[in-house]
């Protein structure tokens, strides 16, 4: 597992690769808790072992075949993000994920995989998808193709529409208990008074 992650993190990694191992990982997460839990590292390292060539014995990503190496200069073509992106007519960044950014990823998916292994798709904030753009996604939610990975990052799960929660598989993210914050904090090199 990664040093980078935090306990509480590397333990629901475990066992989303588990599940994979076992071929019981859904089509659908969605990845959610307060932020700053490490929602995002525990998303990019499913991702990797996801896009991985030559796994290790424990499920995750080896970094140096074809396919890690791809996902690490982000040029993978069975890697997908989608998030908030600028508004053409304005130059200024949208405050939603609207439709078209849906339906571009639908189109994707519904196409085989170049790597002949999993299509992945992070849908980050999810909770800023538009209603257009939720309506749209719940079509390839509840008709998933073979395969494919959507993960659906959320701060605010709540403010997903229920349709779209219920056709995820929930992985939450909860905030530690203090002492084990502590602990991790100083395995990254946080002095004690600055950790507190």
């Amino acid at each position: 597992m990664s040093a980078t992650l935090p306990p509480w993190a590397a333990q629901a990694l475990e066992r989303l690769l588990a599940a994979r191992a076992a071929g019981r990982l859904p089509h659908a997460l969605l990845v959610c808790g307060p932020a700053g839990l490490g929602k995002r590292a525990l998303a990019g390292e499913l991702v990797a072992a996801l896009l991985c060539e030559r796994p290790g014995a424990d499920g995750t990503a080896c970094g140096s075949c074809r396919g890690c190496t791809l996902r690490q200069a982000g040029t993978h073509p069975d890697f997908s993000r989608v998030g908030l992106e600028e508004n053409e007519k304005t130059g200024k960044l949208r405050s939603e994920i609207v439709i078209e950014q849906v339906r571009a990823v639908s189109a994707r998916l519904a196409l085989t995989p170049q790597f002949g292994g999993a299509q992945v798709v992070v849908l980050d904030p999810a909770e800023r998808m538009n209603t257009s753009a939720a309506n749209a996604l719940l079509k390839t939610l509840e008709e998933p193709h073979p395969g494919c990975l959507l993960l659906l990052m959320a701060d605010q799960a709540f403010a997903l529409p229920a349709t779209i929660r219920s056709r995820c598989q929930r992985v939450e993210l909860r905030m530690p208990g203090r002492a084990d914050a502590l602990a991790w904090l100083a395995t990254q090199g946080v002095d004690g008074e600055t950790a507190r």
